[in-house]
């Protein structure tokens, strides 16, 4: 028996279509796949002989949904139920890529992937337990061995060329072995190394959805070493290789890329600590000491912290966790540019780095297109990332400075801070000292955001510009916005209360430069 859900089942709705219409259908793909794993899915695909988008249309009638055109020439059709979600509900139909439905699974991309039911057979609500999974076995069509591959957790293409008719398949099995836990055969690898140039003729939405979905999975670091193992990473962002070899002084003691992996899973161990699943993936080829003092930051401000990420993301479907991941693996694609071997201290310096790497992080962002939230956050994640090591290092965190921290980062400082606590992990030789000291900047940031926001970050404005001109005679332009910046910057240092200290403040700075915020 079928079982109607809360959010519409396409599949549901599907079969009581093609049932009535008496069609030829086929469940394939990933339902069918995660089904049998025991997954939840989104997604659900079938392929049908000919009609698919005059069968797209009535269903989409039928159920409520909304029809979208993928592919008029090859009859592929698409149904969206927009209230439903995230993920979003949809039902694709494509029409067979062969004469039959066993030559059309023969053609798709992994063999996990070309398995398929007949639409018409009694299916069970999504997820089936093991009894009915087992049901599902016998009825399955599996003309690629797909099933044994399945079971041993393995993702093989489905004959020679399957890469040549999508580039996207080159990244996709990497993002099936990522979030399956799987591992890719040797020949498939091979395949994918030998074609690994070709990712670029693939659309960079396509190329960016896939990407990010490999970022969110557990154990990012070791995804990303696998995408540099099967040569895409180069091809994909090339930023971030380009580390390999370029050295660090102390306290650093890898280079800039297996550092940025070390980053990479210390942000993945702080979401984990926050979810309390005890830490997360460990990745035994990115060594990481996490110090004893993230706990109490940490578990001090869990739910404060928790809800802050929960924020809408800056792009898409994908949430705050993803783009922190993405921020740690851009942070330092800076510093092979701006590399530069000082003589004295016989080490690599890297002046500018950060300046540096968020003015590529606009290149990145139009390759992958990305939106202009995921591109301002990630800009301003990586133009800042230095700062709480630069306020630790200069001894200052008093108000006015953390007024300024936050001025310039906005919302982003709560993750840039994060980062820190992650980028000092991943130094490896790094003191007690300072690790105890950049913890306590990061608590004082946090307890600023947090606890002290209307006094620190954004206190409450004393004056308008309106009041600025009428009292000092200025006409309007940039100079009334600077003295208004610098009256709230008074007001966060404790310099200044009322309005007769916001005038008197303004009068005395008018006819001089205001220093430079840092």
């Amino acid at each position: 028996m079928m079982s109607t859900l809360t959010l519409p089942d396409p599949l549901v709705i599907a079969t009581a279509h093609f049932v009535a219409q008496r069609c030829e259908a086929y469940l394939v793909g990933g339902r069918v796949r995660d089904w049998l794993l025991g997954r939840e899915t989104a997604d659900t695909d079938l392929a049908v002989p000919e009609g698919a988008l005059d069968h797209a249309r009535a269903i989409a009638r039928a159920g409520g949904g909304a029809f979208v055109m993928l592919d008029a020439q090859r009859d592929v059709g698409r149904v969206v139920w927009p209230d439903s979600g995230p993920p979003q509900v949809c039902l694709d139909i494509a029409r067979f890529t062969g004469p039959g439905i066993l030559e059309d699974l023969a053609r798709r991309d992994f063999t996990i992937d070309a398995l398929a039911l007949p639409l018409a057979s009694a299916l069970p609500p999504r997820p089936p337990n093991a009894d009915e999974r087992a049901e599902l076995r016998r009825r399955m069509l599996d003309p690629t061995g797909g099933l044994v591959d399945l079971d041993e957790g393995r993702i093989r293409m489905s004959g020679p060329g399957v890469f040549d008719e999508d580039p996207l398949r080159l990244l996709r099995a990497a993002r099936l072995a990522a979030e399956l836990g799987f591992t890719i055969v040797p020949a498939t690898a091979a395949a994918i190394r030998a074609g690994a140039a070709r990712i670029r003729l693939a659309a960079g939405e396509r190329v960016r959805d896939e990407l990010l979905r490999i970022i969110a999975a557990a154990g990012a670091a070791r995804q990303m070493r696998q995408l540099d193992a099967l040569d895409l990473l180069g091809h994909l962002l090339p930023e971030v290789p380009a580390g390999r070899g370029v050295q660090q002084g102390p306290p650093h003691d890898r280079d800039v890329f297996d550092h940025t992996l070390g980053v990479l899973a210390g942000i993945e161990r702080v979401q984990a600590l926050l979810a309390g699943d005890g830490g997360g993936a460990v990745d035994a080829d990115t060594p990481l000491v996490v110090p004893a003092a993230w706990d109490a930051i940490l578990a001090d401000r869990r739910e404060r912290l928790l809800a802050h990420f929960a924020e809408p993301p800056p792009s898409g479907v994908h949430g705050p966790a993803v783009w922190q991941r993405v921020a740690a693996l851009l942070h330092d694609i800076g510093k092979p540019p701006t590399r530069f071997f000082d003589a004295d201290q016989r080490r690599n310096r890297f002046p500018g780095h950060d300046q540096v790497g968020a003015a590529m992080v606009g290149g990145i962002a139009d390759r992958l297109r990305l939106s202009r939230g995921a591109h301002d956050y990630l800009g301003t994640v990586v133009r800042h990332h230095m700062r709480p090591l630069n306020l630790m290092l200069g001894g200052d965190v008093s108000d006015r400075a953390v007024y300024r921290y936050f001025a310039a980062t906005g919302p982003a400082g709560v993750d840039i801070a994060v980062l820190a606590l992650a980028d000092n992990a991943a130094k490896g030789s790094r003191g007690d000292a300072e690790t105890t000291a950049l913890a306590q900047v990061v608590d004082r940031l946090f307890d600023a955001w947090f606890d002290e926001h209307p006094r620190v970050v954004a206190p409450p404005p004393l004056v308008g510009g309106h009041d600025l001109m009428r009292a000092l005679g200025l006409p309007p332009g940039p100079e009334v916005g600077r003295l208004l910046a610098a009256i709230r910057e008074a007001q966060a240092a404790g310099d200044v209360s009322d309005v007769a200290g916001a005038l008197a403040l303004a009068t005395s700075i008018v006819d001089r430069p205001l220093p430079e915020a840092v």
